[in-house]
């Protein structure tokens, strides 16, 4: 049976993936380009990262995003339905193209593979690549040691009712290293700073904080700029 990445509708508004599908690829990569580089780069990931999702049928989203205080340091979340969408990803003219353009120019690419836990965005497609007063934030967190399933159990309810109540957020994908289930990476799009202002006032956000405080050994907010944030949404 074909898989889709919005498997469950809660309304007309929002969608999400909450159960753990294995078929799914969730790739974060930590992108440091040439100083000076940046410009040169965004124009070439964005083309690169629009054309996919336009014509790729498994490349669900792609979403890059930089340092505001470093243009050399880069972000880029990617989404797959499975692991052959992925292959005819990195097979395709774009990409090799892309990665021709960056030779020089990316001094540094580390991937890291996540195991998807929560998957959420308004039921609406992403086509984001110009300047813009997105709030972006890239949440690492790591677990104590026998507190996983506790902390997978808060965070994965609080995301799915604030995607509910809060049309201000955009998408929220969490997951987790692969091999590694006590290093969470949250993804997050706000539509503005107010926005996550008020998601982090929210007593529901704070009743969250409150439960999971004891578990979280280490938590670290990367605030980052959006550069490109494309996805097919439903479609």
């Amino acid at each position: 049976m074909a898989y889709h990445i919005t498997i469950k509708n809660y309304n007309k508004r929002i969608q999400t993936m909450t159960n753990m599908n294995k078929d799914v690829v969730y790739k974060m990569h930590l992108i440091e380009t040439a100083p000076e580089a940046h410009d040169e780069y965004l124009n070439a990931r964005r083309g690169q990262m629009i054309t996919a999702v336009a014509i790729e049928d498994g490349t669900f989203g792609m979403y890059a995003s930089h340092r505001p205080e470093d243009l050399t340091k880069n972000y880029t979340f990617e989404v797959y339905n499975n692991q052959a969408a992925y292959d005819e990803h990195v097979a395709a003219d774009q990409y090799q193209q892309f990665n021709q353009e960056m030779a020089g120019i990316i001094v540094n690419d580390q991937t890291v593979d996540l195991e998807p836990q929560f998957m959420g965005h308004q039921d609406v497609a992403l086509n984001i690549s110009t300047p813009n007063g997105l709030w972006i934030n890239i949440v690492q967190v790591t677990v104590k040691p026998g507190h996983q399933a506790d902390y997978q159990r808060v965070v994965t309810a609080q995301l799915e009712n604030a995607l509910k109540i809060d049309p201000g957020i955009l998408a929220i994908y969490a997951g987790t290293k692969q091999g590694h289930s006590d290093e969470w990476v949250i993804y997050e799009v706000f539509q503005s700073e107010e926005n996550y202002r008020n998601h982090v006032a929210d007593p529901d956000h704070q009743r969250y904080v409150a439960a999971s405080k004891d578990w979280i050994e280490d938590k670290q907010v990367d605030q980052t700029i959006g550069d490109v944030l494309v996805n097919t949404g439903n479609n």
